[in-house]
């Protein structure tokens, strides 16, 4: 699920700077980043309150969200979007 939102999220992206290539231009990366950050955020928060999993004590989180999902599911994003316009941009 998270590759599809990836998509939509690059796709809106895409239609809102006008460029294809949105890994090079700076406002364009950061709205990406953004977008990112928050989804993780959002898909936590959601997760936490239905009860999917719990964070251990010593894990370390922002507004009640660990912080290392946030980082991996922004990280993993960006290296997709990456590998992806380099490989058929």
């Amino acid at each position: 699920m998270d590759g599809v939102w990836l998509t939509v999220f690059y796709l809106i992206s895409m239609l809102i700077w006008g460029s294809i290539d949105l890994l090079t231009r700076l406002e364009s990366l950061f709205t990406l980043l953004v977008t990112l950050v928050l989804f993780a955020f959002i898909v936590e928060r959601i997760s936490i309150a239905k009860g999917r999993w719990r964070y251990a004590d010593k894990m370390p989180t922002v507004f009640s969200v660990g912080i290392s999902p946030i980082l991996e599911r922004t990280i993993t994003g960006f290296i997709t979007l990456r590998v992806v316009s380099r490989d058929f941009a």
